[in-house]
């Protein structure tokens, strides 16, 4: 039997590509996560903008081995399910879809909870009442009486000018709200279901806001507490299930796959969890 050459055995210990891809990823995030930790660099623009360093908050090592448990058992739907996928049927694919969004799910509202406490999910309740980082909440509830009327004067509004965020969308987002404000309405055990949900970074931070409101003109109910919670879900749950339409995107043009695989990636993209729940 002939011995392999040196040429091919030069080639057997040369690392793969995608070998290659792994060491310069850890080696990228290890270098980014030491210039935010390890140095006083700016985040941003000086006299412009800039991210704060924010201390780690007291639980944050408890709070890593259920990081660890969420990213394990992706690893292993990831491992078990890419052999699967490539013969699934359409219902079967539906439901592993299901899974990886569910997780997703779970990782988004893990990896949030072990942020700062200001920091959590207790941040959307701010985010989605103020004006100034949204605004379509506080529109929804304080300007529109009748919805069409709303609509139908909506450009008028626009053409007025200083309309912050409001002016940079449709008025879709201000109907899903008025939707929201009618099902509380109409079917209020639902939504004390989801207000059960609740952790309890958000209730402090939604008792805060009711006391704060009180010293002013508008005052925010219960009720007002309950619809931003099931916003705050919609937006988490439509991060989400991102995940569907992207692979059935990616799998117009690569293999079902290379598709899977990749959309494994978005849960883990920094910007998603940092700017939920803007819309």
């Amino acid at each position: 039997m002939p011995s392999p050459s040196p040429d091919s055995q030069t080639k057997s210990r040369t690392p793969s590509p995608s070998l290659w891809l792994v060491v310069i990823s850890f080696v990228g995030t290890f270098l980014s996560a030491g210039v935010i930790w390890g140095t006083r660099l700016p985040l941003g623009i000086p006299g412009e903008w800039t991210w704060n360093r924010e201390p780690l908050p007291p639980d944050f090592w408890w709070n890593l081995p259920l990081l660890a448990i969420v990213v394990a058992l992706t690893a292993l739907w990831i491992a078990w399910s890419y052999v699967a996928i490539g013969s699934a049927t359409l219902r079967t694919l539906v439901g592993m879809l299901c899974i990886t969004a569910g997780l997703a799910f779970v990782w988004l509202w893990t990896l949030q909870e072990a942020a700062p406490g200001e920091m959590r999910l207790s941040k959307g309740i701010f985010v989605l009442y103020y004006p100034g980082p949204s605004g379509y909440f506080t529109e929804a509830r304080y300007q529109v009486s009748d919805l069409r009327e709303y609509l139908a004067r909506y450009e008028g509004k626009l053409r007025e000018g200083d309309v912050l965020h409001i002016g940079t969308h449709p008025p879709g987002l201000i109907v899903g709200y008025r939707i929201l404000i009618s099902a509380r309405q109409t079917a209020p055990w639902f939504f004390d279901l989801l207000d059960s949900l609740q952790p309890a970074s958000f209730r402090d931070a939604s008792r805060f806001l009711i006391n704060f409101s009180r010293q002013g003109g508008k005052v925010v109910t219960p009720a007002d507490i309950s619809i931003l919670w099931a916003a705050q879900l919609c937006m988490l749950s439509g991060a989400a299930f991102t995940v569907v339409p992207l692979f059935f995107l990616i799998a117009e043009f690569f293999s079902r796959r290379t598709a899977w695989l990749l959309i494994h990636f978005w849960p883990f993209v920094p910007a998603l969890s940092l700017f939920l729940p803007q819309s």
